[in-house]
């Protein structure tokens, strides 16, 4: 499938980290459901293979719209994805996903450019977040 300029109507591409199965199909399932192309990952490991291979072509942008990761999970955390992202200066809307979001977490990993979203999660909000970030993405596209 051919995939549209950015800045045109299109499908949102997005990586759903998270290393609880359920959680991870859950949150896919919505975003599927609302149209999203979703891939997934079950640590911060293979979140960070799928998005390096992402800026391959473009060191500068992303195929990648939307994150939506977990915080706490192997290999490397939110918190430390975060910082990889900046550190590398690839820029892609992230979206953080806590059940452990005290205001020292909240501040850093907004600090860091993403948005937090506590458990247990809501699906509009989940939704309403993802096209923000997304919309975001394509206005800076």
């Amino acid at each position: 499938m051919a995939r549209p300029l950015r800045g045109e109507s299109r499908v949102s591409h997005v990586i759903v980290a998270e290393d609880d199965q359920e959680m991870r199909q859950l949150v896919a399932e919505v975003l599927r459901k609302d149209g999203h192309e979703v891939e997934e990952a079950d640590d911060g490991g293979r979140l960070l293979v799928k998005l390096a291979q992402s800026f391959e072509r473009d060191p500068t942008l992303s195929l990648i719209d939307v994150v939506v990761s977990d915080l706490r999970m192997p290999i490397c955390n939110g918190l430390e994805l975060l910082e990889q992202l900046a550190e590398a200066r690839w820029d892609v809307p992230f979206l953080l996903v806590t059940a452990f979001a005290d205001p020292v977490i909240r501040r850093r990993a907004e600090g860091l450019g993403a948005e937090v979203l506590d458990k247990p999660l809501s699906p509009d909000d989940l939704l309403a977040a993802v096209k923000r970030l997304a919309r975001r993405r394509r206005r800076v596209s």
